[in-house]
């Protein structure tokens, strides 16, 4: 296949690890992920939690514009292959510790992950639609989206602090 070319390899040496085009599409998607979460971690800690969101976001929406094909296609797989999906819940969950550990909640409540992960959510279907339409500005986009996670996360932990 084409990936066999990019990287300068039989297709048979990528068939050897990569029996299946879903194994190969799955390593990929595992791979991208990894890069993905590398930059989330890169984020300078010391900055204010605004300016720690903001940069993530505009990492990610950088992210997606470099593959927005590539993107969009493992993203819209997820929901129905089980590795695909696997990899994307790992990202998810890693990115919602990556924020709780950035906003100093160490160990968030059941809820407030809920709402991390509807955030993400969020996040994941609007940069998708985004990348369709430009249906608005890049840096709209990034208010928006900075502006949802700050109402949906200060309101879960608004709500668990009034209930505990």
């Amino acid at each position: 296949p084409a990936v066999a070319a990019d990287v300068g390899v039989s297709k048979a040496l990528v068939f050897h690890y990569f029996p299946t085009q879903r194994d190969l599409q799955s390593a990929i998607a595992d791979a991208a992920a990894s890069d993905m979460l590398a930059m989330f971690r890169s984020i300078d800690g010391e900055q204010d939690h605004a300016t720690q969101l903001r940069q993530g976001l505009e990492l990610f929406v950088s992210f997606v514009e470099l593959r927005p094909a590539s993107y969009a296609t493992i993203a819209r797989g997820a929901g129905t292959d089980p590795q695909l999906n696997a990899v994307f819940e790992r990202s998810r969950s890693e990115i919602v510790s990556i924020i709780a550990t950035a906003l100093g909640l160490e160990s968030p409540s059941d809820q407030v992950r809920m709402y991390m992960r509807g955030w993400i959510a969020l996040c994941e279907e609007t940069i998708l639609q985004w990348i369709a339409t430009r249906a608005v500005e890049r840096d709209d986009l990034i208010e928006f989206l900075h502006t949802t996670a700050f109402d949906i996360i200060a309101r879960a932990v608004v709500t668990l602090e009034r209930d505990q």
